[in-house]
């Protein structure tokens, strides 16, 4: 076995204040790897910028076969392995923190100025933890200016990038042995879930004196440091429709991807995930412990995001642009469909709105007001109306009048039962959940419906109606009926060259051109009713 060193440098009455609180990490950790320490307190060959001591591993390279260099700005929890086993002899061992922030800029800048030729391959690694053998010892030669570019980082990083192979020489080292700040809103863990922390980016060395202290504190209370746990914070977007349309997503987070962490879901409408296993809150209700930071995603990426630069809410399936989001992948079609559960409260708070009527033998009928290209004619929903209660149909219209996508109003006639305003978002889903048939333009209840099992009539406008029927029995095809002569949508020019913002709410020709005859609606409303 080679003789091994871990190496730090400690300059600075600050530094020696804080090598006194994490000196027992470094000293224990080197005993258990079976290590001399060798910590750097005088500048021997470093001229103004201190962190230029470093190559002082060039020399000691000469006495050592391998060394860890550590920062000073670290802890080292006492379970940490042996790093000398993790990382091969002939790889240098270090962090690509490009993974977590962009640093390639910097990267080119500096070495476009110095002349130096740089080859771009995605990585920018940290210096302040570095696994080093004496194969690597000139990349440790000491440049004879000493340029300040985050310290000697940037610079160690042009040598490494021009004398080493990043896919054959480099080990990269897993941020749980260089934990940083920077990593916080992509891991979702807790600091103290990681063998070594590192406090690079500390505003202040008091500061940072006082979060060492608590989190040594903190492990030492904690130990055996298995009970930490994940956390995700889901920013749920969009109107009801959409947010119904994420749930086949968050639920896949919870019970496939991340079954022990504390997921929560941020949302208009937190009723609509109470049936999995997470904390749902209204917007901006939730208070987070910046101490335990989370891993933030969302479901429904707005216009100005790559995600719908490439692929667009309007021209795919709302459960796959929100799997796409948030798992970054489409979901196995058995797993899209939307899963809603009333609870017994709903269905009996519901009898006490709507009386002695017989909505669960009705035709529900959301007549949607939205943009002009999704609000159909008041003079041909009429007809539908009275054309089903010729029949014998009952009617039921659903929806309000105060939200931005709201309902029509309709005047009283027997035969009609109106529940517009009066049903909160659980009276509805108990109320789609009851009924037979559901006819509805592009809206929430179409969404609502695919968690039942009844029959859905779809007016499509602006979506293709395979992108917007819900996804029952793995298909989007089960009991469901599209009424239209063509689409609204077909009529607008959008080349897939055009990235501009598209705004589809102008009507280009006369509804006669994409709605059916209110007569053939009824027919074929009414003959699934009856069935």
């Amino acid at each position: 076995m080679g003789k091994n060193a871990i190496v730090t440098l400690s300059f600075g009455d600050g530094y020696r204040e804080i090598y006194e609180i994490n000196k027992k990490c470094f000293e224990n950790y080197a005993k258990k790897i079976n290590a001399d320490f060798i910590k750097i307190t005088e500048q021997k060959i470093s001229s103004k910028i201190i962190q230029y001591e470093k190559f002082i591993i060039y020399d000691l390279l000469n006495t050592y076969d391998r060394i860890i260099y550590v920062d000073q700005d670290v802890i080292i929890r006492d379970d940490t392995p042996n790093l000398f086993d993790i990382v091969p002899e002939e790889k240098l061992g270090v962090l690509n923190e490009a993974y977590f922030v962009n640093r390639m800029g910097v990267l080119k800048s500096f070495a476009f100025n110095l002349g130096i030729e740089f080859i771009d391959n995605g990585a920018y690694y940290n210096t302040g933890i570095m696994v080093v053998s004496k194969k690597h010892k000139n990349i440790f030669i000491k440049p004879k200016e000493e340029i300040n570019d985050f310290y000697e980082q940037t610079y160690v990083n042009l040598i490494i990038n021009k004398s080493l192979n990043a896919e054959d020489d480099i080990f990269y080292l897993d941020c749980n042995f260089n934990r940083m700040t920077c990593m916080d809103s992509l891991l979702g863990k807790t600091r103290l879930d990681s063998y070594i922390i590192h406090y690079a980016g500390c505003p202040n060395l008091d500061l940072m004196k006082e979060l060492m202290k608590k989190d040594l504190m903190q492990w030492k209370e904690d130990a055996p440091w298995d009970k930490y746990k994940m956390n995700v914070f889901v920013t749920v977007s969009g109107g009801l429709g959409d947010q119904v349309c994420a749930e086949p997503s968050i639920r896949h987070l919870k019970e496939k991807i991340y079954p022990n962490a504390n997921i929560v879901v941020e949302t208009h409408y937190p009723s609509i995930y109470r049936h999995i296993d997470l904390k749902s809150f209204k917007h901006r209700e939730y208070i987070s412990n910046l101490d335990n930071p989370h891993y933030m995603a969302e479901t429904f990426p707005n216009t100005k995001t790559a995600l719908f630069a490439l692929v667009g809410a309007i021209n795919c399936h709302t459960v796959d642009y929100c799997s796409l989001a948030l798992l970054k992948k489409f979901l196995p079609f058995d797993e899209k469909s939307v899963v809603l559960k009333p609870l017994l409260g709903d269905f009996e708070e519901l009898k006490g709105i709507v009386g002695n009527e017989d909505v669960k033998n009705s035709v529900l009928i959301h007549a949607g007001v939205h943009w002009e290209t999704k609000t159909l004619p008041k003079e041909w929903w009429d007809d539908i109306i009275d054309g089903l209660i010729e029949k014998g149909v009952s009617v039921c219209l659903i929806g309000k009048t105060s939200d931005e996508a709201s309902v029509l109003r309709f005047s009283k006639r027997k035969g009609l039962i109106d529940t517009v305003d009066k049903l909160n978002l659980n009276h509805l889903i108990a109320l789609i959940s009851l009924s037979k048939v559901l006819l509805s333009t592009d809206s929430a209840p179409i969404h609502i419906a695919g968690a039942f099992d009844n029959w859905i009539f779809l007016v499509p406008t602006i979506k293709h109606p395979d992108h917007i029927f819900p996804f029952r029995n793995g298909t989007v095809n089960y009991k469901t009926e599209s009424l239209y002569k063509k689409l609204v949508i077909d009529d607008y020019d959008i080349p897939p060259n055009i990235t501009k913002d598209i705004v589809l709410d102008k009507m280009l020709y006369p509804w006669d051109r994409y709605l059916l005859d209110p007569k053939e609606v009824v027919g074929r409303v009414s003959r699934r009713f009856f069935e």
